[in-house]
């Protein structure tokens, strides 16, 4: 639809004479869905000769290519950053996960050991009780030590972790 090219020598005002002083005499708008995504100014032919019908035609058949690619363009860039948040919210959801299981791993000796201090002022002298204190706390004591291993291991990078490999030999036919 060659309605909206704008035809420089039909404006008045303080536009017109902007446009006329850079020698625009064309002006096609880039519209995808009625909006408008951007402009291409153009000046006078080489030739000199008056835009066609064709020319008008041609000009808004680009315009309307170019408009389409800016607006994919545009919503691609839109697709790359909620994509980019998505990641950034489910890293978040991933390390939620981890730090609960984390903490609960934790928590379940702390709370066997915090359950034996209590009670070491008013059983101490229970044979049976120290007995168990002494069994009870170093294991909960090592389960503590175990799962904090862990976590150190998977924090620290090793060196042994990336190395020339030979897939045949890890291929059993």
């Amino acid at each position: 639809d060659n309605r909206n090219i704008l035809i420089v020598e039909k404006f008045y005002g303080k536009s017109s004479e902007i446009l006329k002083k850079q020698n625009i005499c064309l002006c096609v708008p880039l519209i995808v869905k009625n909006n408008l995504r951007g402009i291409f100014f153009l000046g006078k032919k080489l030739s000199e000769d008056m835009y066609s019908i064709e020319d008008l035609e041609l000009l808004t058949t680009v315009s309307n290519a170019a408009a389409i690619s800016i607006e994919n363009a545009r919503l691609s860039s839109e697709i790359r950053v909620i994509e980019k948040s998505l990641y950034q919210a489910d890293k978040l959801a991933a390390l939620g996960t981890f730090a609960a299981s984390i903490a609960h791993d934790i928590n379940s000796p702390l709370t066997s050991i915090y359950t034996y201090c209590q009670m070491v002022a008013r059983d101490f002298n229970n044979e049976e009780f120290r007995k168990g204190f002494l069994e009870i706390v170093p294991q909960e004591l090592e389960r503590m030590k175990a799962v904090l291993d862990q976590l150190l291991d998977m924090s620290r990078f090793s060196k042994d972790a990336f190395g020339k490999v030979n897939i045949l030999s890890l291929i059993h036919i």
